[in-house]
């Protein structure tokens, strides 16, 4: 009998001791943990706090929308980083004047500042809009920007020979003339004037479409603003 309690109160001690252990165990490895991760807190500077990133809105556009020159208010405006200066907008049947150009717009067309590779961008009221660029060394030459373009729209290049008939010159007074091309291929169409300059630099107004049919209200507008173009301001 004796040994039966004395063996009892060994099984007791010894249970009762060992969860005494498994719980010191417990807090020591969350004082571990915790003294990890308020180590790595100690090393970056920082308070760890885990939060939901804020949500931005995107592109940041203060109240008031887009503004005159076409970009969001709050950011740069449109052809601010064009190395040939920004262009004013002016509206139809205004002069334009530029560095060393000048034309006037068509009735019902708008104009917009320069952005990117472009020194302006000209908005009729209907039909694809004509993009305005200038390139130095002439671009390539008249051959060369030619078959450019008829290679956009899937056309085979012209040889020197075929290149005239291609062309309608449109004389800009003095010695200055605009080359203007109509072509149509069967990836599109494109209307353009090539106007080489002194410096051997060429002025180029490209109006371009997928289907040909969408090129039709703005033929004889573009001819029209071709006309009025003038060198030297």
């Amino acid at each position: 009998m004796t040994t039966q309690i004395i063996r009892r109160s060994f099984g007791v001690g010894f249970a009762v001791v060992a969860g005494a252990a498994l719980a010191l165990a417990g807090c020591d490895a969350k004082e571990e943990k915790s003294s990890t991760s308020a180590g790595a807190a100690a090393d970056t500077g920082r308070t760890v706090v885990s939060e939901p990133a804020p949500q931005l809105p995107w592109p940041p556009v203060e109240t008031g929308g887009m503004g005159q020159s076409g970009a969001p208010v709050g950011l740069p405006a449109m052809g601010s980083p064009v190395p040939q200066g920004a262009v004013a907008a002016v509206a139809g049947g205004e002069r334009f004047k530029g560095e060393g150009i000048s034309w006037v717009l068509p009735v019902g067309w708008t104009q917009r500042e320069a952005s990117g590779m472009r020194y302006a961008t000209l908005v009729p009221a209907a039909g694809p809009e004509v993009s305005v660029t200038r390139l130095g060394g002439g671009g390539g030459g008249m051959l060369a920007n030619v078959n450019r373009w008829r290679g956009q729209v899937f056309l085979p290049p012209l040889t020197e020979a075929e290149l005239a008939a291609s062309l309608k010159e449109v004389s800009l007074g003095g010695e200055h003339k605009a080359s203007v091309v109509d072509i149509v291929g069967p990836k599109g169409r494109i209307l353009g004037a090539l106007i080489p300059v002194a410096g051997g630099q060429t002025w180029f107004f490209k109006a371009q479409v997928e289907q040909d049919e969408k090129m039709q209200p703005i033929i004889a507008d573009f001819d029209t603003l071709v006309s009025t173009i003038k060198i030297g301001g």
